[in-house]
């Protein structure tokens, strides 16, 4: 006996297996409409740095071979730190010329006479030269600055006691005039100081710095021993005692010049 299917139930495995297959679809279509787009591969920043220079903002610390004419001739250590203040310490020595060149300008502008100027000079065959500094760079990334500070000059040597009788004006003592009477001199000099300057960056960590600025005197101290042995110790030291403060005042009250700096550094950072 044959059965006969109705017009619907031919149709059912038709519509079974479309159901199947959109079953089987569903997800991943549900999947491309929902999921979040995928996000573009992260790429690392660029950081771009600034290479710090001799003249930014900031700390920095360097060495210098300066001569400040006519002053010295030594090294410098300086520091800045911060907005732009600065400082700086100088040790060095007195060249004779740099003595020369003092006297000179001094005996020209009516200071002293020669004969003082020969026992300046004479009574410094050795010295020593240091200054603090204490100063500001304004503007970040220019060179312009300006110091003030102390300094102190140490200073030795001889003189004879012919140079110290026409420096004074006072004629030595008979029993010990003439040569062969020499004295030893020590002085100490207290001075002020003030310059203003540029400093360029070179190649690298180098560094040159030029300035002009002025020194003076604000006290001084010279002791005159005699040198030689004499039954007239007594006189001598007493004419020795009166040409310490003949000096003493000359350094004291007649020093004060004129600088000029050129320098060439190292800046460690």
């Amino acid at each position: 006996m044959v059965t006969r299917l109705s017009s619907r139930s031919r149709h059912l495995p038709t519509f079974a297996l479309t159901v199947v297959l959109l079953a089987g679809l569903w997800p991943a279509s549900s999947r491309a409409k929902t999921a979040s787009p995928t996000p573009p591969p992260q790429v690392a920043p660029t950081v771009t740095t600034t290479a710090r220079t001799a003249l930014d903002a900031g700390w920095h610390f360097g060495a210098e071979a300066v001569t400040d004419a006519p002053l010295d001739v030594g090294g410098r250590l300086w520091m800045e730190f911060p907005y732009g203040v600065r400082l700086t310490t100088t040790v060095g020595t007195l060249p004779s010329g740099y003595v020369s060149m003092v006297n000179g300008v001094l005996v020209k502008a009516g200071a002293y006479d020669q004969a003082t100027a020969d026992m300046v000079k004479g009574t410094i065959s050795s010295s020593v030269a240091w200054r603090l500094q204490l100063g500001w760079r304004p503007f970040a990334n220019r060179g312009f600055f300006f110091e003030a500070g102390y300094g102190l000059l140490s200073l030795s040597g001889g003189t004879s006691v012919d140079t110290i009788a026409a420096a004074s004006g006072q004629a030595a003592p008979q029993p010990f005039a003439g040569p062969g009477h020499d004295f030893t001199v020590k002085s100490l000099v207290h001075l002020i100081t003030a310059e203003i300057g540029w400093t360029w960056a070179l190649w690298e960590h180098l560094t040159i710095r030029a300035s002009v600025g002025v020194s003076a005197s604000i006290g001084a101290k010279s002791t005159i021993s005699r040198s030689f042995k004499t039954p007239y110790a007594k006189e001598a030291d007493a004419y020795a005692s009166t040409a310490s403060a003949t000096l003493s005042s000359i350094l004291r009250d007649k020093l004060i010049t004129p600088t000029v700096s050129l320098a060439l550094g190292y800046q460690f950072f």
